[in-house]
């Protein structure tokens, strides 16, 4: 899944973990450390597995291996 950083993509994830897909997200960390709790707590209890930008490759190779899906923006 890639979609322009448009629109309600924060609802594609969440209906991705909803109907089982293991969807395995890319997201550059928050600089406040309460909201990025907040938010990687939101999407993992959907069912989204969240990796920071950096360093992303090695996480989503290893997702791709694993037959699980990527979400890209």
């Amino acid at each position: 899944m890639c979609t322009a950083h448009t629109g309600n993509w924060e609802l594609c994830g969440q209906v991705a973990g909803a109907i089982g897909l293991p969807l395995v997200s890319v997201a550059r960390p928050r600089e406040n450390p309460w909201l990025q709790r907040h938010i990687i707590e939101n999407r993992e209890r959907m069912g989204q597995k969240i990796v920071a930008k950096r360093g992303a490759v090695r996480d989503l190779s290893r997702a791709l291996r694993e037959g699980k899906f990527l979400g890209l923006l």
